[in-house]
């Protein structure tokens, strides 16, 4: 259900391989992962000292995505730039007296760290700019840090569609439904594509292209390429690899030109859940299936939820959650880092005996975290039936199919 790891000792050092630190050194024109990280400061950013080059080789690790910037218009104009991923900033605590506030209104900003020598003289700043994550004088506390939060906000970053429209007109929705059925026509559509050595090696030839330049993640594909099955599938997308992050994005943009890049994989992990559903129909004789999903919310987002009660919907991608309340419970009251968000619990009801279609697989023993997880396969559908007053808000949800 998460990927969030516990917190490391404060005295780990994060020892990385060397990596050219040029913006231009990936030749990526395009961000593959739902995380821009940028190291903004006037000083450091060009300093060969050693201090500097592992840090910078320790974000090139944490997240494929890196920039530096050593200018304050280009710095900005860049983020100004991005749509589609969020931007984590790192800013030097010289320049938060001239810059943060400028930078804190932009709404591409999603987090703020301030590197610094001197913690206690920035410290006020945290009650000033509640999007300022942490004020850090190590590296390694930086680093772990922005590693915890992409965890967080890559869990938290499935987007919601909703449809006003009762299940029995799902079949037949005009374009205005687009981004609702979007999930269920493709899976339609990939299902009967053919599956040759051939779309595996293109998707390879893609994923080499996304992460050129990062070794860590290269030697990773490379044992992809080598070792991955069909039966692989789940194993591959319920660890925090490359797979789960640029399949997670793929899935929030709609980008269809990624979709058929990496449709090798999205169809092998459709079929093994409904290989999984099917097995868990026989060894399990329930009517019904109770499962939770703890996460946090954005107002905005909440507000929506509170506006759809009644209505169908779906998540953009593939959907876990968890058999056992207490673990989502503990999702959802996790100290937030997320600014200006809420905690919400999700109590879906699966009525198994009348479900006609894929629906979920139990990925507990190929998960590596003990959570009793549950993955839903893209194109489910829900109704948001009504919510309780709990600890923060708690939807109760009913699947349809």
């Amino acid at each position: 259900m998460d990927r969030i790891q516990s917190n490391k000792s404060s005295n780990e050092v994060v020892a990385l391989p060397s990596i050219n630190f040029d913006n231009d050194n990936n030749n990526q024109d395009e961000n593959p992962e739902n995380i821009t990280l940028i190291w903004y400061d006037t000083k450091t950013i060009d300093d060969e000292s050693s201090d500097v080059l592992l840090t910078k080789a320790s974000l090139r690790e944490i997240n494929n995505f890196v920039r530096f910037f050593d200018e304050h218009n280009a710095c900005l104009n860049y983020i100004k730039t991005i749509l589609t991923e969020k931007v984590f900033l790192i800013i030097s605590g010289r320049l938060c007296s001239s810059d943060l506030n400028i930078f804190h209104s932009l709404v591409q900003i999603e987090s703020i760290f301030i590197f610094c020598f001197q913690r206690e003289k920035y410290l006020s700043l945290m009650d000033q700019f509640n999007k300022i994550i942490g004020i850090y004088t190590r590296q390694n506390q930086l680093t772990i840090s922005i590693k915890q939060t992409i965890q967080q906000c890559e869990f938290n970053s499935a987007k919601f569609n909703f449809s006003k429209l009762p299940q029995k007109y799902m079949r037949n929705l005009d374009c205005e439904y687009g981004s609702f059925v979007f999930f269920q026509l493709f899976k339609e559509i990939i299902h009967h594509m053919p599956h040759t050595n051939q779309t595996k090696s293109d998707m390879i030839i893609q994923c080499k292209k996304d992460y050129i330049g990062n070794n860590a993640v290269l030697e990773k594909i490379e044992q992809f390429q080598l070792e991955y099955t069909a039966n692989d599938a789940i194993k591959w997308y319920s660890d925090d690899t490359f797979i789960y992050r640029i399949i997670n994005k793929i899935l929030r943009t709609e980008n269809i030109d990624a979709f058929f890049a990496y449709r090798f994989f999205i169809n092998d992990l459709s079929k093994q859940i409904s290989k999984k559903y099917k097995e868990f129909k026989k060894k399990h004789n329930l009517k019904q299936l109770t499962v939770y999903r703890g996460m946090k919310l954005s107002s905005e987002e909440l507000e929506t939820m509170y506006d759809n009660i009644g209505n169908l919907f779906s998540m953009n991608g593939f959907m876990s959650c968890s058999r056992t309340y207490d673990i989502a419970l503990g999702f959802a009251k996790k100290d937030t880092i997320r600014y200006r968000c809420q905690p919400v619990l999700l109590e879906i009801d699966v009525n198994i005996n009348q479900a006609d279609k894929i629906i979920f697989a139990d990925i507990s023993e190929q998960s590596k975290f003990n959570e009793n997880e549950i993955l839903f396969d893209i194109g489910e559908y829900f109704e948001n039936s009504k919510f309780y007053c709990f600890f923060s808000l708690f939807f109760k949800v009913r699947h349809l199919n």
